[in-house]
């Protein structure tokens, strides 16, 4: 794998979901192939983001291996930016901030409860950090959201109608298939 530079996908979150075991990734990593993070969609019924993925793969390595100290935080963010260009054959446009590159990056405020002291700030936040503490990110060059806002769509508008059209989706299939179990009740709309 690493002579081809096979590109690994690692979605440690989904592939804990369906109980595949613990993929060893010290030995994958020891081929030379490029770890990739990824969250796999919303997998059975559980939030993926990406803060989750990095925490759950720094600590799924580290039962997998019996090694407290290894990976580190750094290490998985090295997955999550450049393993993951690489991954993509896409090295050279995106993973890191050089010139040349596109400009892809969040902005995280570090000044939150959950988040401080920060002693060693990539730690903080690989261990307690959270999508709401991002500020603002850009993508391409183009801040897409900027203090907490989002710049690219109505966002409540956007909600709403997603709330809508998941609770519809799920009414048709409930009324498709009232034999069958779901687990689950459909609250009503939120107003």
């Amino acid at each position: 794998m690493g002579e081809t530079d096979t590109g690994i996908a690692y979605c440690p979150i989904s592939h804990q979901y369906v109980a595949l075991g613990v993929m060893r990734l010290r030995d994958l990593r020891a081929t030379g192939a490029p770890i990739a993070l990824g969250t796999d969609g919303p997998c059975c019924n559980h939030r993926q983001d990406m803060f989750e993925v990095m925490r759950t793969a720094l600590r799924t390595e580290r039962v997998a291996t019996e090694n407290a100290l290894s990976p580190q935080p750094e290490d998985v963010v090295e997955w999550a930016t450049m393993g993951s260009a690489r991954a993509l054959d896409m090295d050279q446009q995106i993973g890191s901030l050089e010139i040349g590159k596109k400009a892809d990056l969040i902005m995280i405020d570090m000044m939150r409860a959950h988040l401080v002291p920060t002693m060693r700030i990539v730690s903080s936040w690989i261990h307690n950090g959270q999508p709401g503490d991002i500020q603002s990110v850009m993508v391409d060059g183009k801040w897409v959201m900027r203090d907490g806002r989002v710049l690219t769509v109505n966002e409540p508008d956007l909600i709403e109608e997603v709330d809508r059209i998941g609770r519809r989706a799920w009414s048709r299939m409930i009324e498709q298939h009232p034999d069958v179990t779901f687990p689950l009740n459909l609250s009503p709309p939120s107003q």
